[in-house]
C-alpha cells in the first residue's frame, strides 16, 4: 500500500478553500486525488475525511453545498504555522516504576510488550497512553548495551538490498575512501562468519537476531506480526532481536507465521496505540487514522515475501519437542497404529511467553489412514483470546468453554495409543505438553509424525502450509484456521502424502519426521492414484464439550 498523506491533504483541502474562496467537495476530488498527488485516496476515505474536518469545525458547508473555513478552518489558515505542512513528531514522556527517564520524539509505531532503546539501555513497553503521551517501561532483561541509536528514518527496501549484495560480492566498491574500506571488511568479515549469505536467524546468547534485508516498513511489519504472537522483540536497523528464544523456536514460530492468513496492514495498525504522528492527524477519525497508520508504516506483501523467503532457506526446520516425549516403551508400528490428527488455536506462539490454547481439535484414523471420529471444542484459556484476525475466537466465544484441566482425561484418551499427527508438529505439541504441565498432570509420551515436515521432505522447495498442500494434491478441504477444519485437511494430507510417497521415503521413519515409530510389516500402504480428492467429515459429526 502506497501512503496516503492524509495529514498534508488537510492542509491543500484548506489552501484551495483559502485561494479560491471556497469549493465543491468534487472539485476538491478532482484536483487533489483523481488527477493530483493523492491518486491513492478513495472516494469514500475523502468522503470521510470532509465529514471530519466539518465535525471539527476546520471546514463549514454554505446553502449551495460550497465548503469554506469553518471556526478552527480559519484560525488555522490565519495563524503563520499554517505554510509548514509538516509538523515535528509529538514528544512522548517515557516512565519506569512511575521515574520520568525523558522524552522521545514519537513518529514509529509503538507496540505493547516491544522493545525500546533509550539512555543506551533496553527497556520493555509495558503501556502507551495517548492522552497523556506516556509511554510506560520496564527493565528488559538481557542484551548488551548500545554505544548509540541513530534515528535513520524510513529506509528503502533497494538500500538493505543494495547492502547484502556488496556483502556477498568479493570486491570492494570503488567509491570507497580508506576509512570507510577499513569498515566495510569489517562488516564482510562480520557477514561471512555468521554465515548471513544463508542464515536470516542468529543466535545471540538468550535471545536472536532475525537479519530482514529489507526496508523499515517490512522490518516494522514482522515485527508487529511477532508481538502480536507472543515474541517480544525490537527493531534495530536490518535485525529484528527476538528475547527468550531460540534460534530453532523463532524459525517455527516464523513457518507458524506463514501458515496463516495473511494479515492486513489495519490490522496491524489496530495494535498500534500511537497512530497520531503528523501535523493533522487529530483531526482524522479512528478509522481514517488506522488507514494513515497502515499505509505510512506497514508493508504487509513486502514482508510477507520475506518471511516466505527465510522458511523457504530454513526448511529442515529442527524439532523442538522435550526429551520426554520420546521416551515410550512401545514404539508405534506404521500400519497396524492408528492415527490422531490434533490442531489447537492459540493466543499467541510461545507458551513460555503465557501463550494459551484456546480451541483444539482431535481427529482419529484408523492404521490405514481413514477417520473414524472426530471432536473439538472451545477452551478457556482464561486470559486474552489473542489474535482474532488469525482464529476467530473473540473472549465472549470462550466465556463458557471449559478450561483446558476440565478437558483433560478426555485428551489424553483420545490420543493414548495412537501416532500424533499434526502440520508443523512441534507447534501443536509444546502447546499441549505446557497445558498437560499447568494443569498438574505429566505429559505424555507421543510418538508423533509430523505432515510439515514430510511434505518438505517430499516437495523440497515447494509451499509448506496447508492450503498450497491441499491445492497441490487435489485435497478437496478447507484449513481455515478453526481448528476441526484444520484437523481434517491434515488428515487427508497424511493420507494422501502416506499413499502416494515412494517406497524409499515410506520406508525412512526420518524422512517422516516421525518419533519415535518403527515400520510394521504391512507397511507401505497400498498406493491411491494422485490426485485424493477427499470429502470433509460433515459438521454434525463434531461433538463440542
Amino acid at each position: 500500500m502506497t501512503k496516503l498523506h492524509l495529514s498534508t491533504l488537510i492542509q491543500q483541502i484548506l489552501s484551495v478553500v483559502a485561494q479560491h474562496g471556497g469549493a465543491t467537495a468534487g472539485q476538491l476530488f478532482n484536483a487533489l486525488c483523481a488527477a493530483g498527488p493523492f491518486e491513492y485516496v478513495s472516494r469514500s476515505q475523502f468522503v470521510e475525511l470532509l465529514r471530519n474536518l466539518g465535525s471539527t469545525e476546520l471546514l463549514s458547508q454554505a446553502g449551495d453545498g460550497t465548503l469554506l473555513p469553518g471556526v478552527v478552518g480559519e484560525r488555522i489558515i490565519n495563524h503563520y504555522s499554517f505554510y509548514a505542512a509538516f509538523a515535528s513528531s509529538e514528544e512522548y514522556r517515557l516512565l519506569a516504576h512511575g521515574q520520568l527517564l525523558g522524552t522521545i520524539p514519537v513518529d514509529f509505531p509503538v507496540l505493547v510488550d516491544s522493545m525500546m532503546i533509550f539512555a543506551g539501555r533496553r527497556w520493555l513497553v509495558v503501556a502507551v497512553d495517548t492522552a497523556t503521551k506516556t509511554i510506560e517501561l520496564t527493565e528488559a532483561r538481557g542484551g548488551v548495551t548500545p554505544q548509540f541509536n541513530p534515528s535513520s528514518g524510513d529506509i528503502a527496501d533497494r538500500i538493505r538490498q543494495k547492502m547484502r549484495e556488496l556483502y556477498v560480492a568479493t570486491e570492494v566498491p570503488a567509491y570507497l575512501d580508506q576509512q570507510a574500506r577499513v569498515l566495510f571488511a569489517e562488516g564482510q568479515s562480520a557477514f561471512a562468519q555468521h554465515d548471513l549469505a544463508e542464515n536470516a536467524v542468529v543466535s545471540a546468547g538468550k535471545n536472536c537476531l532475525l537479519f530482514v534485508w529489507r526496508g523499515s516498513r517490512v522490518c516494522t511489519t514482522l515485527s508487529a506480526m511477532l508481538t502480536i504472537m507472543g515474541v517480544k522483540n525490537s527493531v534495530e536497523s536490518m535485525t529484528i532481536k527476538c528475547q527468550d528464544v531460540t534460534r530453532e523456536e523463532l524459525l517455527g514460530i516464523l513457518a507458524a507465521i506463514g501458515s496463516m492468513p495473511k494479515p492486513t496492514a489495519r490490522d496491524l495498525a489496530g495494535s498500534a496505540p500511537i497512530q497520531n504522528v503528523d501535523k493533522y492527524d487529530e483531526y482524522l477519525s479512528e478509522s481514517l487514522l488506522r488507514d494513515s497508520a497502515a499505509a505510512r508504516d506497514f508493508d504487509v506483501d513486502g514482508a510477507w515475501d520475506e518471511l516466505t523467503s527465510i522458511v523457504a532457506d530454513h526448511p529442515a526446520i529442527p524439532d523442538v519437542v522435550p526429551e520426554s516425549w520420546t521416551s515410550v516403551d512401545e514404539l508405534a508400528v506404521l500400519g497396524e497404529t492408528p492415527f490422531v490428527v490434533v490442531d489447537v488455536e492459540t493466543t499467541g506462539l510461545s507458551p513460555r511467553n503465557g501463550a494459551r490454547v484456546v480451541e483444539i481439535a482431535l481427529v482419529s484414523l484408523d492404521s490405514k489412514g481413514n477417520v473414524t471420529d472426530t471432536w473439538s471444542t472451545l477452551i478457556d484459556p482464561e486470559v486474552d483470546t489473542g489474535p482474532r484476525h488469525v482464529h476467530g475466537i473473540s473472549s465472549q466465544d470462550v466465556s463458557e468453554a471449559p478450561v483446558f484441566a476440565g478437558i483433560i482425561d478426555e485428551v489424553a484418551h483420545r490420543l493414548s495409543g495412537r501416532i500424533v499427527v499434526a502440520h508443523n508438529a512441534p507447534f501443536d505439541l509444546k502447546f499441549l505438553s505446557s497445558e498437560f504441565e499447568r494443569a498438574g498432570a505429566r505429559p505424555m509420551s507421543w510418538p508423533t509424525l509430523c505432515t510439515l515436515r514430510l511434505s518438505q521432505r517430499l516437495f523440497p522447495g515447494e509451499p509448506a502450509n496447508l492450503s498450497a498442500l491441499c491445492d497441490r494434491l487435489g485435497i478437496d478441504a478447507s484449513p481455515t484456521h478453526a481448528a476441526l477444519d484444520d484437523a481434517v485437511a491434515t488428515a487427508y494430507l497424511l493420507r494422501s502424502l502416506l499413499s502416494t510417497a515412494p517406497t524409499d521415503v515410506t520406508h525412512s521413519a526420518e524422512t517422516l519426521g516421525v518419533r519415535p515409530i518403527r515400520l510394521g510389516p504391512n507397511w507401505p500402504a497400498p498406493v491411491v492414484p494422485a490426485p485424493v480428492r477427499l470429502r470433509p467429515v460433515p459438521t454434525d459429526d463434531l461433538r463440542r464439550v
